[in-house]
């Protein structure tokens, strides 16, 4: 048995784990994490070379992630009719914004993907969108 850093106690017993990470509402599993695994706060040390393995894996994760969003904010745009400049006017977030969106570089305030996913069901409120912008 091995001490816990987080909570001090002596129950931390070495075991191979899926870890699970959720992100942006998706879930990854990484699969058979070695390492110490305390029973008590459920704190993890990982075994070495495995802390390298679980970053790389939610790195391509959250990469995939993002830009599986981009993509779909692209073609919620565009079936809207909206150039990237008009939908900045429309959403915020300054001119290049969109584009940024798009590339997956950055991440768009929660308020402007909820309205954009609405306009995406609900296109002809559009109109509605652009008399308040």
């Amino acid at each position: 048995m091995k001490t816990c850093p987080s909570c001090g106690t002596a129950d931390m017993g070495f075991d191979s784990r899926d870890i699970p990470f959720n992100y942006k509402g998706e879930r990854l599993i990484v699969e058979q994490i070695r390492g110490w695994f305390c029973s008590t706060c459920s704190e993890a040390l990982f075994d070495d070379g495995e802390g390298g393995r679980y970053a790389a894996e939610i790195d391509h994760f959250v990469k995939m992630i993002d830009s599986t969003q981009g993509e779909d904010l692209r073609r919620i745009r565009r079936k809207l009719h909206l150039s990237q400049k008009e939908a900045a006017q429309l959403f915020g977030g300054g001119v290049n914004a969109f584009s940024e969106y798009e590339r997956g570089v950055t991440k768009p305030a929660k308020s402007t993907l909820l309205l954009l996913k609405i306009l995406d069901k609900h296109p002809d409120l559009v109109e509605e969108v652009r008399r308040y912008a």
